[in-house]
């Protein structure tokens, strides 16, 4: 919303009886009746014939119904005969009812005729209102010749339109002084619009330095004659405390006044404010109605806060199709963020039909204007390929478009589809860039992202001390994911000191806000009792959490608890049951169990094809264990055909990775096959090298 209504009024447009401006007759003007009771009973006609100026008096009686029911046809009738005797002033009476079309169809032609008529007897108003024809039709060299002789006969509004023209450059050099000057000469007749422009141009130091207090000034006379937007524009002062002393009650008073006179932006105010409790107490009915006096006005703003009322709850039955009602209204004149929001109404199909066509239409209408939200909304769809085609390239034009608009989710996105190379070449400066942007508007995931980056040293030299700097700023945000690196930090001793209890107290934070993985080591510093006290029931909560989100650690640590015993009944069913699922998930310790629980038959009925299967996978991972059982699965022919070149094979892979068991193996075998000089032989002199 404008805060401040600007200069900028018609140059006299002449459309009111101000035009006449201190036209009447000396005689001033009485009700017919009166005329006729003064004058023994005789005619209107008979007393007023002859007499141009009380057959003037009679047109105007007519025209603006004092003492006789209005027409305007009598009173042009009545005009006429005065006009008729050279009247100047019903000359221009005549003029102004051809202009205005009324008792007579609208015609500036005939207007034009009568005005000039007057004017060249040097009739004030009649030159005005002659100016504003010529101005009206654009002809501004010969519209500033008759205005100003108006204006320099001390025609109050014409003095105005004079400062208006030089004000608005129109048909001549604008010029901001001059207008100033003539504003002035209106100002000193008392004519409110002119000291209500002297006021507006010290408020925005057009051709004289800022003063608020001048305007101030200049406001309050023209607000004291009812002029309406001199009572906003002072409210605006006395509410930011600008020239005048800060004054909320005055301000409000103002606002209301400016409001009853029919002023969209005081009524949208006054509902503003009332929406928000600023200066009065937050209520939404009072706020809804001034929103509704400015909406019928057509003032889109408060179509479009309607709009957000009844989104936000006003209405809980017919909210949000009542929303929508309001922000199509809105949107039809062009406002961005109504187009915007229609769009996510559709998307989401809150209490209208749900229709993506219409959402992404709407989506596009408001990033055509620039609306920030829409853009990144587009370069969501795009960047997902959900409700438009899958296009990396598309999304990141939007992203842009609205990242440099300060829109922080943007700017997070950006950074992130340079970092990832996604539909653009790689390029971490551009990434660190556009990330630094968001994050120094405190987005959080900013902040985490950058703290990544530190850490591995992607785009800039890996600096652990920034890393936890960055990371530190999204936690204290709340932001998991950098609580949860923080507390590893911690615990690390990496980038900060060593500290295992304020590692516990991030990871715990970070738990609590739902992190798979700060979960499970959560749980398993319950379990182990590791910077707590031991305790196997608050483990076995932790690990639950994290298992329900598929966290594959904490399933095979659940699974390892009932194995033992710990915190739970031993159940065996159980164990198997949670390692399955971990191990379905490629954890390869899980993996190893279930394959040794099927090669035991512990839990499971002995089967070693499917240990084997499961060992494999395990194994298959560069895990020592497992391929320790393989081997000796091959070497004894369990649930395999018996191969020494196999076992071989996998005690050596365990043995390469230091595994004790598996070294001590392949020593035994060694010395057994000696004398071995077949494939086992040669293959244990491999083993007897490398070992």
């Amino acid at each position: 919303m404008e805060e401040n209504a600007t200069v900028r009024l018609a140059a006299g447009s002449g459309n009111s009886n101000d035009s006449r401006i201190n036209e009447q007759s000396p005689s001033g003007k009485k009700g017919l009746g009166n005329l006729i009771y003064e004058s023994n009973g005789l005619s209107v006609e008979s007393i007023t014939e002859g007499n141009p100026t009380a057959q003037f008096d009679v047109g105007q009686m007519y025209e603006n119904g004092d003492g006789v029911p209005q027409s305007f046809t009598n009173a042009r009738i009545w005009y006429m005969k005065a006009a008729s005797q050279r009247y100047a002033a019903a000359q221009n009476s005549i003029g102004v009812l051809h202009r205005d079309g009324k008792g007579v169809p609208m015609d500036h032609s005939t207007a034009k005729e009568w005005f000039v008529r007057a004017a060249d007897q040097g009739h004030a108003a009649a030159e005005f209102n002659l100016g504003t024809i010529y101005r009206h039709h654009s002809e501004y060299p010969k519209a500033m010749e008759w205005i100003m002789k108006a204006a320099n006969q001390g025609h109050a509004i014409a003095q105005f339109s004079v400062g208006a023209m030089y004000y608005e450059g129109c048909g001549i050099p604008q010029d901001y002084q001059k207008a100033m000057e003539w504003y002035l000469r209106s100002s000193d007749r008392k004519y409110a619009i002119a000291q209500f422009s002297v006021g507006a141009m010290y408020e925005h130091g057009q051709g004289v330095s800022q003063d608020y207090r001048t305007a101030a000034g200049w406001y309050s006379q023209a607000a004291n004659q009812g002029f309406a937007m001199a009572q906003y524009n002072l409210a605006l002062l006395y509410q930011h405390g600008k020239g005048v002393p800060s004054d909320n009650f005055k301000a409000l008073e103002l606002y209301k006044r400016a409001a009853d006179q029919g002023i969209v932006q005081a009524q949208h105010y006054l509902g503003l404010l009332h929406h928000v409790g600023n200066i009065v107490p937050q209520d939404s009915c009072i706020a809804m109605k001034w929103y509704l006096k400015a909406a019928e006005l057509g003032d889109v703003e408060s179509q479009f806060s309607i709009g957000t009322m009844y989104d936000d709850g006003y209405d809980t039955i017919q909210g949000h199709q009542k929303a929508a009602e309001w922000y199509l209204r809105a949107a039809n004149q062009g406002h961005a963020a109504a187009m915007y929001n229609l769009g996510v109404l559709y998307q989401y199909g809150r209490d209208v039909q749900l229709d993506n066509f219409r959402g992404l239409e709407w989506y596009r209408k408001a990033a055509d204007l620039g609306n920030a939200n829409a853009l990144f909304c587009l370069g969501a769809m795009y960047y997902h390929g959900k409700d438009a085609p899958l296009n990396y390239a598309e999304a990141l034009n939007c992203y842009l478009k609205a990242a440099e608009q300060g829109h922080a989710d943007a700017q997070l996105n950006t950074g992130v589809i340079y970092r990832d190379g996604k539909g653009v070449a790689q390029d971490y400066q551009k990434a660190m860039k556009w990330l630094l942007m968001a994050a120094e508007q405190s987005h959080p995931d900013a902040q985490f992202s950058i703290g990544e980056m530190y850490y591995d040293g992607k785009g800039v030299v890996l600096d652990y001390e920034k890393a936890a700097e960055w990371f530190l700023k999204a936690a204290m945000q709340g932001h998991a994911g950098a609580q949860y690196s923080i507390g590893l930090m911690y615990h690390l001793g990496k980038g900060v000191a060593q500290d295992y209890e304020k590692a516990t107290e991030w990871l715990l934070m970070a738990a609590q806000r739902g992190h798979a993985n700060a979960q499970f080591i959560i749980g398993g510093r319950f379990r182990d009792g590791k910077g707590v006290s031991q305790d196997y029931q608050e483990a076995m909560e932790w690990f639950l959490k994290a298992a329900e989100q598929k966290q594959a650690d904490a399933q095979f640590s659940i699974g390892g608890m009932y194995c033992d015993g710990k915190g739970v009944a031993q159940d065996y069913q159980k164990v198997v049951e949670w390692f399955l699922k971990a191990a379905k998930q490629g954890h390869a310790g899980a993996q190893y169990s279930i394959g040794l629980m099927y090669h035991n038959g512990k839990g499971v009925v002995q089967d070693y094809q499917e240990a084997m299967e499961w060992l494999l996978k395990a194994a298959k991972q560069g895990d020592a264990d497992a391929q320790l059982i393989i081997g000796l699965m091959y070497r004894l022919g369990n649930g395999v055909v018996l191969d020494n070149e196999k076992a071989m094979e996998w005690l050596l892979k365990a043995a390469k990775q230091g595994h004790a068991d598996s070294q001590k193996v392949l020593e035994k075998l060694s010395e057994e096959s000696k004398e071995n000089k077949g494939p086992i032989g040669r293959l244990m002199d491999v083993v007897g090298k490398w070992m």
